[in-house]
């Protein structure tokens, strides 16, 4: 037996994948199945499983700031004033995520608490979800705010957003369900230092 598995966009149109094995003489035709009561105990027992890493000390390329990390921090290059990382936590289904946008706000004269207010109001249409909880906060002395949101599919991210004079930074943890509650996914967000 052969089994094939062919994005959603190769699919449709006259030269997708559907006309063209018809054309070929193929019967192609939809599977649907239905979702038995063991399939879904059995996911939502495998969603709650969790791997225990040990968390590390990882500092941007830049040596601007540090945090705590179950691995390796894959730093992206720069795009348009946008610098991103990443660290997927691939074994619980998680990713942290650290973006940085340049606003070289102390050369233009701009204040943080501008920039401040400026992301306040954006939150509501750029934070996925509801928003359960904002709170202004301060690391090392820099501005920012700390954020936790639940998704339209039931998950909880969170978000760390500090103004630095050149830059925002944010700091952003998500997973399957409660995922970023758990005490070893606290490190990331209260081990943040800038140098």
């Amino acid at each position: 037996s052969l089994f094939a598995g062919i994005g959603a966009a190769h699919l449709p149109n006259s030269y997708g994948v559907i006309h063209l094995l018809r054309e070929m003489g193929y019967t192609v035709r939809p599977v649907s199945t239905k979702k038995s009561d063991y399939s879904l105990e059995t996911k939502d027992r495998i969603d709650k499983l969790f791997v225990k890493h040990d968390f590390s000390k990882q500092t941007s390329f830049d040596g601007s700031f540090s945090t705590m990390l179950p691995g390796r921090l894959y730093e992206f290059p720069e795009s348009g004033g946008v610098r991103m990382a990443v660290h997927p936590d691939m074994a619980n289904g998680a990713r942290y995520v650290i973006t940085r946008i340049n606003t070289y706000a102390s050369l233009y004269g701009k204040l943080k608490s501008n920039y401040m207010r400026k992301l306040d109001s954006l939150f509501f249409e750029n934070i996925p979800g509801k928003i359960l909880s904002k709170s202004e906060i301060q690391i090392d002395g820099f501005p920012g705010f700390d954020i936790t949101n639940r998704t339209k599919k039931g998950d909880l991210q969170r978000y760390k957003i500090i103004v630095t004079p050149v830059e925002i930074i944010i700091f952003k943890a998500s997973g399957k369900k409660d995922f970023i509650k758990r005490e070893e996914v606290n490190q990331f967000f209260e081990e943040i230092s800038f140098y």
